[in-house]
Protein backbone atom coordinates (compact mmCIF):
# COMPACT_ATOMS: atom_id res chain seq x y z
CA UNK A 1 0.00 0.00 0.00
CA UNK A 2 2.03 3.19 -0.84
CA UNK A 3 2.37 5.85 1.77
CA UNK A 4 0.92 9.81 1.38
CA UNK A 5 5.05 10.02 0.26
CA UNK A 6 4.16 7.91 -2.55
CA UNK A 7 6.83 5.39 -0.90
CA UNK A 8 5.47 1.62 -0.57
CA UNK A 9 4.99 0.43 2.97
CA UNK A 10 3.93 -3.27 4.20
CA UNK A 11 0.32 -3.51 4.95
CA UNK A 12 -2.24 -6.28 5.80
CA UNK A 13 -2.54 -7.51 2.00
CA UNK A 14 1.84 -8.12 1.85
CA UNK A 15 1.58 -9.94 5.34
CA UNK A 16 -0.88 -11.96 4.10
CA UNK A 17 0.78 -12.84 0.86
CA UNK A 18 3.58 -13.48 2.26
CA UNK A 19 2.06 -16.33 4.72
CA UNK A 20 -0.36 -18.33 1.92
CA UNK A 21 0.93 -21.64 1.20
CA UNK A 22 0.07 -23.99 -1.67
CA UNK A 23 -2.95 -25.31 -0.03
CA UNK A 24 -4.41 -21.60 0.82
CA UNK A 25 -4.54 -18.73 3.86
CA UNK A 26 -4.45 -19.60 7.36
CA UNK A 27 -5.37 -17.23 9.63
CA UNK A 28 -2.76 -15.22 11.36
CA UNK A 29 -1.58 -15.07 15.07
CA UNK A 30 -0.12 -12.23 16.32
CA UNK A 31 2.89 -14.44 17.70
CA UNK A 32 2.95 -15.22 13.41
CA UNK A 33 3.57 -11.38 12.59
CA UNK A 34 7.00 -10.74 12.11
CA UNK A 35 7.85 -7.69 14.11
CA UNK A 36 8.49 -5.64 11.26
CA UNK A 37 4.89 -6.25 10.66
CA UNK A 38 2.02 -3.47 10.73
CA UNK A 39 -1.74 -3.36 11.47
CA UNK A 40 -3.90 -0.69 11.05
CA UNK A 41 -5.87 0.20 14.35
CA UNK A 42 -8.87 2.97 13.68
CA UNK A 43 -6.34 4.76 11.07
CA UNK A 44 -3.08 3.99 13.09
CA UNK A 45 -0.39 1.70 11.86
CA UNK A 46 0.71 -0.17 15.00
CA UNK A 47 2.96 -3.69 15.63
CA UNK A 48 1.78 -6.46 16.34
CA UNK A 49 4.10 -7.48 18.75
CA UNK A 50 2.68 -4.44 20.91
CA UNK A 51 -0.43 -5.70 20.94
CA UNK A 52 0.24 -9.02 21.96
CA UNK A 53 2.49 -7.45 24.77
CA UNK A 54 -0.34 -5.63 25.96
CA UNK A 55 -2.85 -8.47 25.82
CA UNK A 56 -0.08 -10.83 27.97
CA UNK A 57 0.31 -8.00 30.39
CA UNK A 58 -3.40 -7.87 31.09
CA UNK A 59 -3.98 -11.66 31.69
CA UNK A 60 -0.76 -12.25 33.87
CA UNK A 61 -2.11 -9.22 35.60
CA UNK A 62 -5.54 -10.58 36.26
CA UNK A 63 -4.35 -13.76 37.20
CA UNK A 64 -1.67 -12.18 39.56
CA UNK A 65 -3.88 -9.50 41.64
CA UNK A 66 -5.25 -11.82 44.37
CA UNK A 67 -1.79 -12.52 45.44
CA UNK A 68 -0.74 -9.29 45.10
CA UNK A 69 -3.69 -7.83 47.35
CA UNK A 70 -2.21 -10.11 50.15
CA UNK A 71 -0.34 -8.35 52.98
CA UNK A 72 3.43 -9.44 53.13
CA UNK A 73 2.97 -10.70 56.62
CA UNK A 74 0.25 -13.49 55.35
CA UNK A 75 -2.03 -11.93 58.13
CA UNK A 76 -6.10 -11.47 56.61
CA UNK A 77 -6.79 -7.99 54.97
CA UNK A 78 -8.49 -4.93 56.64
CA UNK A 79 -5.71 -4.73 59.21
CA UNK A 80 -6.26 -7.91 61.43
CA UNK A 81 -4.60 -9.51 63.81
CA UNK A 82 -5.16 -13.10 65.63
CA UNK A 83 -5.34 -14.53 68.93
CA UNK A 84 -4.52 -17.77 69.93
CA UNK A 85 -3.77 -20.04 72.99
CA UNK A 86 -0.13 -19.87 73.77
CA UNK A 87 0.59 -24.37 74.29
CA UNK A 88 -2.21 -25.54 71.93
CA UNK A 89 -2.12 -22.38 69.11
CA UNK A 90 -5.74 -22.70 68.55
CA UNK A 91 -8.02 -20.21 68.21
CA UNK A 92 -9.50 -18.36 71.14
CA UNK A 93 -12.84 -16.35 71.63
CA UNK A 94 -11.29 -13.00 72.93
CA UNK A 95 -12.23 -9.50 72.68
CA UNK A 96 -9.47 -6.56 72.34
CA UNK A 97 -9.73 -2.92 73.48
CA UNK A 98 -8.04 -0.45 71.52
CA UNK A 99 -6.15 2.41 73.48
CA UNK A 100 -8.72 5.84 72.25
CA UNK A 101 -11.03 3.84 70.33
CA UNK A 102 -14.51 3.46 72.06
CA UNK A 103 -16.21 0.28 72.03
CA UNK A 104 -14.79 -3.65 72.23
CA UNK A 105 -13.33 -5.57 68.93
CA UNK A 106 -13.96 -9.14 69.25
CA UNK A 107 -12.78 -12.20 67.21
CA UNK A 108 -14.44 -14.74 64.83
CA UNK A 109 -14.33 -18.42 65.17
CA UNK A 110 -10.57 -18.85 64.10
CA UNK A 111 -9.50 -16.13 66.55
CA UNK A 112 -9.02 -13.25 63.67
CA UNK A 113 -10.31 -9.71 65.03
CA UNK A 114 -10.49 -6.52 62.44
CA UNK A 115 -9.01 -2.97 63.48
CA UNK A 116 -11.65 -0.57 62.70
CA UNK A 117 -11.57 1.57 59.22
CA UNK A 118 -11.33 4.70 61.10
CA UNK A 119 -8.06 3.86 63.02
CA UNK A 120 -5.23 5.49 61.27
CA UNK A 121 -1.70 4.61 61.03
CA UNK A 122 -0.69 4.72 64.27
CA UNK A 123 1.06 2.86 67.21
CA UNK A 124 -1.10 2.26 69.69
CA UNK A 125 -1.66 -0.18 72.85
CA UNK A 126 -4.27 -2.75 72.47
CA UNK A 127 -5.62 -5.30 75.62
CA UNK A 128 -6.90 -8.40 74.71
CA UNK A 129 -9.44 -10.68 77.33
CA UNK A 130 -10.23 -14.35 77.15
CA UNK A 131 -12.60 -16.06 79.55
CA UNK A 132 -9.99 -18.74 81.20
CA UNK A 133 -7.07 -16.85 80.26
CA UNK A 134 -4.78 -14.26 81.68
CA UNK A 135 -5.56 -10.96 80.03
CA UNK A 136 -2.78 -9.38 77.77
CA UNK A 137 -1.82 -6.59 76.84
CA UNK A 138 0.76 -4.93 73.19
CA UNK A 139 1.96 -2.04 71.42
CA UNK A 140 0.95 -2.42 68.03
CA UNK A 141 1.34 -0.83 64.93
CA UNK A 142 -1.13 -0.08 62.03
CA UNK A 143 0.60 0.95 58.67
CA UNK A 144 -0.13 0.35 55.28
CA UNK A 145 -3.31 -1.90 56.09
CA UNK A 146 -1.31 -4.02 58.54
CA UNK A 147 -1.04 -4.48 62.04
CA UNK A 148 2.41 -5.74 63.69
CA UNK A 149 2.29 -7.66 65.45
CA UNK A 150 -0.12 -9.41 64.26
CA UNK A 151 -0.46 -12.84 66.45
CA UNK A 152 -1.32 -12.47 70.11
CA UNK A 153 -0.77 -15.75 72.39
CA UNK A 154 -3.27 -15.89 75.65
CA UNK A 155 -1.50 -17.92 78.93
CA UNK A 156 -4.84 -20.16 80.01
CA UNK A 157 -5.31 -20.01 83.81
CA UNK A 158 -5.02 -23.49 85.91
CA UNK A 159 -8.85 -24.49 86.67
CA UNK A 160 -8.43 -24.99 90.36
CA UNK A 161 -11.69 -27.65 91.48
CA UNK A 162 -12.73 -26.90 95.15
CA UNK A 163 -12.58 -30.83 97.11
CA UNK A 164 -15.63 -32.46 97.43
CA UNK A 165 -16.32 -33.68 100.67
CA UNK A 166 -18.00 -36.47 101.14
CA UNK A 167 -19.66 -37.15 104.81
CA UNK A 168 -20.83 -40.48 105.40
CA UNK A 169 -20.07 -43.60 106.53
CA UNK A 170 -18.97 -46.60 104.69
CA UNK A 171 -21.48 -49.24 104.52
CA UNK A 172 -19.89 -52.91 104.77
CA UNK A 173 -21.77 -55.69 102.20
CA UNK A 174 -21.91 -59.44 102.36
CA UNK A 175 -20.85 -60.95 105.13
CA UNK A 176 -20.40 -57.32 107.58
CA UNK A 177 -23.89 -56.48 106.37
CA UNK A 178 -25.40 -58.18 109.06
CA UNK A 179 -22.69 -57.10 111.79
CA UNK A 180 -23.51 -53.42 110.64
CA UNK A 181 -27.16 -53.89 111.31
CA UNK A 182 -26.76 -55.39 114.82
CA UNK A 183 -24.20 -52.30 115.65
CA UNK A 184 -26.73 -50.34 114.61
CA UNK A 185 -29.25 -52.02 117.38
CA UNK A 186 -26.88 -51.76 119.68
CA UNK A 187 -27.25 -54.65 122.27
CA UNK A 188 -23.70 -55.84 122.44
CA UNK A 189 -20.12 -54.24 121.92
CA UNK A 190 -18.78 -53.89 118.83
CA UNK A 191 -15.38 -53.01 117.15
CA UNK A 192 -14.71 -51.92 113.78
CA UNK A 193 -11.36 -52.36 111.61
CA UNK A 194 -10.92 -48.68 112.49
CA UNK A 195 -10.76 -50.03 116.50
CA UNK A 196 -8.41 -52.60 115.61
CA UNK A 197 -6.16 -50.72 113.41
CA UNK A 198 -5.61 -48.02 115.95
CA UNK A 199 -4.77 -50.56 118.67
CA UNK A 200 -1.88 -52.38 116.16
CA UNK A 201 -1.30 -55.66 118.48
CA UNK A 202 -0.03 -58.75 117.25
CA UNK A 203 -2.01 -61.00 118.65
CA UNK A 204 -5.63 -61.15 119.36
CA UNK A 205 -5.10 -61.78 122.74
CA UNK A 206 -3.23 -58.71 122.97
CA UNK A 207 -5.46 -57.56 120.93
CA UNK A 208 -8.80 -57.66 123.24
CA UNK A 209 -6.88 -57.10 126.12
CA UNK A 210 -6.30 -53.22 125.11
CA UNK A 211 -10.32 -53.09 123.71
CA UNK A 212 -12.93 -52.58 126.41
CA UNK A 213 -14.94 -55.49 125.36
CA UNK A 214 -15.52 -56.46 129.30
CA UNK A 215 -13.94 -59.98 129.24
CA UNK A 216 -10.97 -61.12 130.86
CA UNK A 217 -8.18 -63.09 128.89
CA UNK A 218 -6.92 -66.07 131.21
CA UNK A 219 -4.00 -68.26 130.19
CA UNK A 220 -5.44 -72.19 130.12
CA UNK A 221 -2.41 -74.24 130.14
CA UNK A 222 -0.70 -71.79 127.57
CA UNK A 223 -3.87 -71.46 125.85
CA UNK A 224 -5.62 -67.87 126.11
CA UNK A 225 -9.55 -68.38 126.61
CA UNK A 226 -11.58 -65.08 126.51
CA UNK A 227 -13.76 -64.91 130.35
CA UNK A 228 -16.82 -62.96 131.47
CA UNK A 229 -15.95 -60.95 134.04
CA UNK A 230 -19.60 -61.96 135.58
CA UNK A 231 -18.00 -64.21 137.53
CA UNK A 232 -17.19 -67.80 137.59
CA UNK A 233 -19.80 -70.84 136.83
CA UNK A 234 -21.23 -73.58 138.71
CA UNK A 235 -20.89 -77.39 136.59
CA UNK A 236 -21.47 -81.20 137.59
CA UNK A 237 -18.61 -83.28 136.93
CA UNK A 238 -18.74 -86.48 138.94
CA UNK A 239 -21.39 -85.60 140.75
CA UNK A 240 -20.05 -83.03 142.15
CA UNK A 241 -20.14 -79.45 141.56
CA UNK A 242 -17.19 -77.29 140.62
CA UNK A 243 -16.52 -73.94 140.40
CA UNK A 244 -14.66 -73.01 136.76
CA UNK A 245 -14.40 -69.65 134.93
CA UNK A 246 -16.88 -68.84 132.69
CA UNK A 247 -15.72 -69.25 129.29
CA UNK A 248 -17.37 -67.38 126.54
CA UNK A 249 -17.85 -69.55 123.40
CA UNK A 250 -16.05 -67.96 120.04
CA UNK A 251 -17.44 -68.29 116.52
CA UNK A 252 -15.86 -66.86 113.83
CA UNK A 253 -17.06 -66.05 110.05
CA UNK A 254 -20.66 -67.70 111.74
CA UNK A 255 -18.98 -70.87 112.64
CA UNK A 256 -19.12 -71.91 116.55
CA UNK A 257 -15.68 -73.06 117.11
CA UNK A 258 -14.97 -75.62 119.72
CA UNK A 259 -14.86 -75.00 123.62
CA UNK A 260 -11.08 -73.60 124.30
CA UNK A 261 -10.28 -73.05 121.78
CA UNK A 262 -7.24 -70.37 121.67
CA UNK A 263 -7.64 -66.37 120.79
CA UNK A 264 -4.53 -66.22 118.22
CA UNK A 265 -6.31 -68.50 115.72
CA UNK A 266 -7.05 -65.60 114.39
CA UNK A 267 -4.75 -62.73 112.92
CA UNK A 268 -4.93 -59.55 114.00
CA UNK A 269 -4.67 -58.00 110.44
CA UNK A 270 -7.44 -60.20 109.38
CA UNK A 271 -9.69 -59.24 111.68
CA UNK A 272 -12.60 -56.86 110.03
CA UNK A 273 -14.99 -56.81 113.08
CA UNK A 274 -15.41 -57.93 116.28
CA UNK A 275 -18.92 -58.31 118.36
CA UNK A 276 -19.19 -59.67 122.10
CA UNK A 277 -22.07 -60.76 123.81
CA UNK A 278 -21.98 -60.75 127.44
CA UNK A 279 -25.38 -63.01 128.20
CA UNK A 280 -28.27 -64.48 126.57
CA UNK A 281 -30.34 -61.79 127.10
CA UNK A 282 -28.08 -58.99 124.50
CA UNK A 283 -27.59 -62.36 122.16
CA UNK A 284 -29.60 -61.99 118.61
CA UNK A 285 -31.62 -64.97 117.46
CA UNK A 286 -28.99 -64.90 114.38
CA UNK A 287 -26.70 -66.55 116.82
CA UNK A 288 -28.78 -69.38 118.08
CA UNK A 289 -26.03 -71.75 117.53
CA UNK A 290 -24.00 -69.87 120.42
CA UNK A 291 -26.66 -70.22 123.03
CA UNK A 292 -25.54 -73.60 124.10
CA UNK A 293 -23.39 -71.83 126.69
CA UNK A 294 -25.51 -68.65 126.52
CA UNK A 295 -24.91 -67.75 130.28
CA UNK A 296 -21.36 -66.93 129.38
CA UNK A 297 -21.41 -65.15 126.69
CA UNK A 298 -20.56 -65.03 123.08
CA UNK A 299 -17.49 -63.82 120.94
CA UNK A 300 -17.79 -62.95 117.31
CA UNK A 301 -14.68 -62.50 114.91
CA UNK A 302 -15.59 -61.69 111.39
CA UNK A 303 -12.69 -61.63 108.90
CA UNK A 304 -11.56 -60.12 105.55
Amino acid sequence: MPSRSGKSRPGPNNVAASKTHATGPRFLALADLPCHALLRTRGTWVRPTSIGFIIRSAFFGLVALPYLALPANGQKAGRSGRVVSSVEGRPVAASISIEGWPGVVTTDADGWFQVPPSLPSTTVRVVIRAVGFYPDSAVVTVADGTISPSVFPLRSVPQRLEPIVVNGELVPRGRLAGFNERRQRGFGRYFTREDIGRVGALRTSSLLRALPAGIRIQDSSGVPLPVSSRGEKLVSEGGRLLVVPCVLRVMIDGNLQPWGTSLDVVDPEEIAGIEVYLGAASMPADFAAGRRDQFCGLLVFWTR
